[in-house]
């Protein structure tokens, strides 16, 4: 079992983390760092809840509770080994963190909660059918699609969701344009893809 050591520095403070790598759950990668840029973005806010969805490791949900010890931190995702991987990295970093097995928001229907900051780094990469079983970032096509149809349920009217997606992704961004505000924050180019970290907010109609 690997681990890693991070470093977060955000508005002059240091904050550690040590995250393991398990068996069939996504590790902490270059995606992963662009989550943890939207906590910079985010510092200012004061949340009071966060939802990290497709929490994998757990690293953006520990980031997280560590930059905002005050808040309610619930982590989501679909596959039962990344919930148990990411409850024991939780653990190690003595994060409070509340993980829900399911497919993206389905846990959360009837709870009424919504949240100031999600989080959402899914399986990007859509299935072309060459890519190898054991690729953790092969998706089914509608997985995007789908969390920005229901993503405005569970955003607070003043909240954020940052999501990560690659260049290869086949999203409908104009589909949902009349609904939400999508704002590029940063991106990583690699030799076959781009990856882009869009910060998504809710338009406020009167």
């Amino acid at each position: 079992m690997d681990k890693i050591e991070i470093v977060l520095k955000i508005d002059g403070l240091e904050h550690s983390l040590t995250i393991s790598s398990f068996e069939n759950v996504y590790p902490v990668s270059e995606d992963s760092e662009l989550l943890i840029e939207a906590l910079e973005c985010s510092k200012s806010k004061n949340p009071e809840k966060i939802l990290d969805v497709c929490t994998g490791s757990g690293i953006c949900a520990i980031a997280a509770k560590k930059v905002f010890p005050a808040a309610e931190v619930i982590a989501v995702d679909i596959d039962q080994n990344a919930i148990i991987a990411a409850r024991q990295n939780a653990a190690k970093n003595n994060a409070k963190i509340t993980f829900l097995c399911g497919d993206l928001f389905q846990p959360l229907k009837g709870t009424n909660i919504k949240f100031d900051l999600i989080f959402c780094n899914p399986p990007y990469l859509p299935d072309d059918g060459q890519r190898l079983k054991n690729d953790l970032q092969t998706i089914d096509k509608n997985i995007i699609n789908r969390f920005l149809e229901e993503v405005p349920t569970y955003l607070k009217e003043k909240g954020n969701a940052y999501l990560v997606y690659s260049s290869l992704s086949k999203i409908k961004k104009a589909a949902f344009r009349k609904k939400l505000i999508f704002k590029t924050v940063s991106k990583k180019n690699f030799f076959f893809e781009k990856l882009y970290l869009v910060k998504i907010s809710k338009k406020i109609t009167h």
